[in-house]
């Protein structure tokens, strides 16, 4: 079973700052626009722009994942430096009305890469 996403807050808001994702020392994803909703289990969780993610190193699985409030979830995984991880992006293929805006936003597992979040204040989080 893939891992994916529970208990988030429909209520997203901008992120006020800048979210890097990281698999050992290759970037995959580096925003100024991202949003942020509360996952009850994860805590806070960073959507990010396609248009700020680095595909290079991401494919696409063929699995997806049906979430009771997020809709249909694409599944990707990681190959940089040697190694290789699964299900460390989701995109929101499917997402609910509520959700709309960010279908061309994806979440990262904050398990399996590197999230630095820096608030507009520049303090490191």
């Amino acid at each position: 079973m893939t891992p994916t996403p529970t208990g988030i807050s429909a209520a997203a808001r901008p992120f006020d700052g800048s979210v890097h994702v990281r698999f050992l020392d290759t970037m995959l994803a580096s925003t100024g626009d991202a949003a942020m909703i509360e996952d009850a289990d994860r805590g806070p969780l960073y959507l990010i722009p396609f248009d700020d993610v680095y595909f290079t190193y991401l494919t696409r699985t063929d699995a997806s994942v049906d979430h009771p409030d997020r809709g249909r979830l694409g599944v990707w995984r990681v190959s940089a430096g040697g190694r290789a991880e699964d299900a460390v992006m989701w995109t929101l293929d499917e997402p609910p009305p509520e959700l709309a805006r960010f279908g061309r936003f994806v979440i990262f597992d904050g398990t399996k890469v590197t999230i630095e979040v820096v608030p507009a204040d520049g303090t490191v989080v």
